[in-house]
Protein backbone atom coordinates (compact mmCIF):
# COMPACT_ATOMS: atom_id res chain seq x y z
CA UNK A 1 0.00 0.00 0.00
CA UNK A 2 1.49 3.42 -1.02
CA UNK A 3 0.89 6.53 1.02
CA UNK A 4 -0.21 9.64 -0.76
CA UNK A 5 1.18 13.00 -0.13
CA UNK A 6 4.79 11.77 0.92
CA UNK A 7 7.27 12.30 -2.04
CA UNK A 8 9.15 15.46 -4.29
CA UNK A 9 5.58 16.78 -4.06
CA UNK A 10 5.01 17.07 -0.06
CA UNK A 11 6.03 20.40 1.73
CA UNK A 12 8.00 19.35 4.35
CA UNK A 13 11.65 20.30 4.03
CA UNK A 14 14.95 18.12 4.57
CA UNK A 15 14.21 16.67 8.28
CA UNK A 16 10.35 16.42 7.24
CA UNK A 17 9.56 19.82 9.21
CA UNK A 18 7.18 21.45 7.74
CA UNK A 19 7.69 25.17 5.78
CA UNK A 20 6.28 28.53 7.51
CA UNK A 21 7.24 31.83 6.87
CA UNK A 22 7.96 32.29 3.30
CA UNK A 23 8.04 35.56 2.98
CA UNK A 24 9.92 35.62 6.15
CA UNK A 25 12.41 33.29 4.62
CA UNK A 26 12.51 35.39 1.77
CA UNK A 27 13.09 38.63 3.65
CA UNK A 28 15.65 37.61 6.33
CA UNK A 29 18.50 37.09 3.75
CA UNK A 30 18.46 40.29 2.20
CA UNK A 31 18.60 42.17 5.85
CA UNK A 32 21.02 39.40 7.06
CA UNK A 33 19.17 38.15 10.30
CA UNK A 34 19.08 34.69 11.04
CA UNK A 35 15.30 33.37 11.95
CA UNK A 36 15.75 33.01 15.78
CA UNK A 37 16.74 36.68 15.73
CA UNK A 38 13.14 37.32 14.90
CA UNK A 39 11.62 34.95 16.85
CA UNK A 40 13.46 35.77 19.97
CA UNK A 41 11.65 35.85 22.89
CA UNK A 42 13.28 36.37 26.60
CA UNK A 43 13.35 34.07 28.81
CA UNK A 44 14.74 35.67 32.22
CA UNK A 45 14.38 39.22 33.82
CA UNK A 46 17.17 41.17 34.77
CA UNK A 47 18.02 40.99 38.72
CA UNK A 48 16.86 43.68 40.59
CA UNK A 49 19.36 44.93 42.60
CA UNK A 50 19.03 46.96 46.10
CA UNK A 51 20.82 50.29 46.80
CA UNK A 52 20.92 49.05 49.97
CA UNK A 53 23.47 47.33 48.94
CA UNK A 54 24.79 48.12 45.52
CA UNK A 55 26.10 51.38 47.12
CA UNK A 56 28.53 49.98 49.59
CA UNK A 57 29.80 46.76 47.27
CA UNK A 58 30.57 49.48 44.14
CA UNK A 59 32.66 51.62 46.68
CA UNK A 60 34.58 48.66 47.92
CA UNK A 61 35.29 47.61 43.84
CA UNK A 62 36.43 50.93 43.26
CA UNK A 63 38.77 51.20 46.22
CA UNK A 64 40.26 47.56 45.77
CA UNK A 65 39.70 46.99 42.50
CA UNK A 66 41.61 43.65 42.23
CA UNK A 67 39.37 41.91 44.90
CA UNK A 68 36.58 39.45 43.47
CA UNK A 69 33.20 39.30 44.48
CA UNK A 70 33.84 36.86 47.12
CA UNK A 71 36.46 38.83 48.85
CA UNK A 72 33.92 41.85 48.72
CA UNK A 73 31.12 39.87 49.82
CA UNK A 74 33.15 38.25 52.97
CA UNK A 75 34.42 41.63 53.98
CA UNK A 76 30.77 43.61 53.82
CA UNK A 77 29.10 40.55 55.18
CA UNK A 78 26.97 39.84 52.36
CA UNK A 79 25.55 36.85 50.60
CA UNK A 80 28.03 36.41 47.58
CA UNK A 81 24.86 35.81 45.41
CA UNK A 82 24.53 39.58 45.73
CA UNK A 83 27.96 41.05 45.51
CA UNK A 84 28.38 39.04 42.23
CA UNK A 85 24.86 40.01 40.64
CA UNK A 86 26.16 43.99 41.17
CA UNK A 87 30.21 43.05 39.76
Amino acid sequence: MRRTGIGPSHSAGPLGRRRHGAADQALRPSIGISQRTIYYKPVKVAPKVDPQFAEPIKKTIEEKPSYGYRTVAWLLGFNKNTACRIF
